[in-house]
């Protein structure tokens, strides 16, 4: 019985694999209460990616995750976006109160988003482009590339993580502003 728990007890063992098409899994070993080795698959996304090659860092990584919260928070994905030229919902009366909270959330995050795309030169920019396809709808650098013939990948990924060094860099110039 001492055996078994000693098992369980064991860090979880971490690895990389390529799977079809390319796409990166971390495989994750972790064991169960009997010390039996249970398997768990997860993609990598491309900011995991970029951190654990090296080529971002911590700050990069975690500005990145806000966009993608903020991108998430504002509904602003492929199937459920709004129209963004509609009126505010906040405005308007007749909205039940439990929603008012919900709705001012999803319009600071969809404000935050646009001033991001706005920093990185707007949505026609490359960074602006790359930051929405890439972080904010979850496309891999390889389709992004694939639906754009003028792009590469070595150049879209050097275009992701300078634009997310000048978010790292603005973000931490308007905290030392704000103290």
């Amino acid at each position: 019985m001492a055996k078994s728990m000693k098992k369980c007890k064991r860090k979880p063992l971490t690895e990389i694999e390529t799977g079809a098409g390319g796409r990166e899994f971390k495989v994750v070993v972790e064991y169960d209460a009997v010390g039996q080795p249970v398997i768990h698959r997860r993609v990598q996304d491309v900011l995991e990616q970029l951190h654990r090659k090296g080529l971002i860092d911590d700050d990069c990584y975690n500005i990145g995750r806000i966009f993608q919260d903020n991108f998430t928070i504002a509904h602003l994905d492929r199937l459920q976006a709004f129209d963004i030229g509609r009126p505010s919902l906040s405005k308007q009366k007749g909205i039940q109160d439990c929603l008012e909270g919900y709705i001012d959330h999803l319009e600071s995050a969809r404000k935050k988003v646009h001033e991001t795309i706005d920093l990185l030169g707007g949505i026609g920019s490359p960074m602006g482009t790359v930051v929405w396809h890439v972080l904010g709808l979850g496309e891999t650098l390889e389709q992004f590339v694939k639906v754009r013939s003028t792009a590469n990948f070595y150049r879209a990924q050097g275009v992701l993580i300078a634009a997310l060094w000048l978010l790292t860099n603005e973000s931490s110039e308007f905290r030392r502003m704000c103290k």
